[in-house]
């Protein structure tokens, strides 16, 4: 008990002594408290969202029919629905192209129809994907050239060959139901058009002179694209694929730093978390060594009363884990301040990266840990000062001191 009763009676000397040090540590758990959650939420939403490096376009793997084993494996509708089923798999489409001719009132242009895979394609600036049969996107130019707009329905026309191989024209309508950007190069030319697969694929069936069953039982896809749920799993898929005997490549798996630069990101939480206890250990120490220095007279004077070297020690870390408690309790209401500020001014924007904080469970989890993890450090941070400190004998102490 004695330690702790002479530490409650130091405590109030000891923080106003370290008044400037506290104050600085606790300005700094408030920043690191703000910054810290903050940089790792918009580090993650980087790595993961949509257009960031969680693209679809960087998770798409490119299977070509045939590979250079052996036994090629060809891009049939089995073998397809048998990479659709692998895991990690989000999304698989076979790619296949078709003459194709679209006319309104004002003319008529020729589009190679193909199946709509918007990760791999120009993106629509205006509309919808088409959803159905009877539904297709084409370009800003082909919409500018026929004078159509989203809603427009429009005449088509197909070819059918017959079982002599003999083909002629088939007519009917479909509604534009989505314009996309032709400025964007894509990997379909510039001449292309899309819709839902089962259109595309029936097309294909008649200019082949086949019916769609036949089509879906024995027909071959030119290349197939894969989207998988995770980039960090490109490298791998696309070994697993070669070993099947397909020819598969990636814009992710040629552009190596992506993985590296997203387990970056995803990785800069436990960094700022690791600087930030650096620094409360750090600060510690340097505090309690500065304290423990001016006050070895007094160290002296309670060993020879008789004090246990470990009832030293507890009076010392005791004054310092109340010192990192007040740093931390602090420097979180401070992080909470500034998380509010920041949560209701919508972020802001550094070096062009907008930088958001949500006011969630995570946050209040971390001003938690912010609190308890000050004492924790700057207890840590005082273990070896106050040992050393007590180490010395009471006469050397005593002798040394100034008469």
């Amino acid at each position: 008990m004695r330690p702790i009763r002479l530490a409650g009676w130091l405590i109030p000397a000891a923080v106003r002594r370290a008044a400037t040090a506290l104050t600085i540590g606790a300005l700094s758990v408030g920043l690191f408290g703000v910054a810290l959650p903050a940089i790792a939420h918009s580090a993650t939403a980087t790595a993961e969202r949509s257009d960031g490096l969680g693209a679809a376009v960087l998770r798409t793997v490119e299977v070509g029919a045939f590979g250079m084993e052996a036994d090629p494996r060809p891009l049939t509708r089995e073998n397809l629905d048998a990479l659709a089923n692998k895991d990690g798999v989000e999304s698989v489409q076979g790619w296949v192209q078709v003459d194709f001719v679209i006319t309104s009132a004002n003319g008529s242009v020729s589009v190679s129809l193909t199946p709509r895979i918007s990760a791999v394609q120009p993106p629509l600036i205006d509309g919808r994907e088409p959803a159905g049969p009877g539904e297709v996107v084409i370009s800003q130019g082909a919409s500018t050239e026929l004078g159509v707009a989203v809603g427009t329905t429009v005449e088509t026309q197909h070819i059918r060959r017959d079982a002599g191989g003999v083909g002629s024209g088939v007519d009917s309508t479909a509604e534009v139901v989505g314009i996309y950007d032709d400025r964007v190069a894509g990997v379909d030319g510039p001449s292309a058009g899309y819709a839902i697969d089962r259109m595309v694929m029936g097309s294909v069936a008649d200019a082949g002179g086949h019916t769609l069953d036949w089509v879906d039982a024995n027909f071959t896809y030119p290349k197939a694209y894969v989207v998988l749920r995770d980039v960090a799993n490109v490298p791998e898929f696309v070994g697993e694929l070669q070993n099947d005997g397909y020819a598969p490549s990636s814009l992710a798996s040629m552009l190596t730093g992506v993985t590296s630069a997203q387990s970056f990101l995803l990785g800069l939480r436990p960094i700022l978390t690791a600087v930030v206890v650096l620094l409360l250990v750090i600060l510690g120490w340097t505090t309690s060594a500065t304290a423990l220095a001016a006050r070895r007279g007094e160290i002296g004077v309670l060993r020879a009363l008789g004090w246990r070297r470990r009832e030293v020690v507890g009076t010392f870390i005791l004054q310092l884990g109340a010192q990192g408690a007040a740093v931390g309790i602090i420097g979180a209401l401070l992080a909470a301040f500034g998380g509010a500020t920041l949560h209701l001014a919508g972020g802001v924007t550094l070096f062009g990266v907008s930088v958001t904080l949500p006011l969630d469970a995570s946050f209040a989890g971390t001003l938690g840990w912010l609190a308890f993890g000050a004492i924790i450090c700057f207890t840590l941070g005082a273990l070896v000062p106050a040992a050393r400190a007590s180490s010395f004998e009471p006469d050397e102490v005593l002798r040394d001191l100034p008469r």
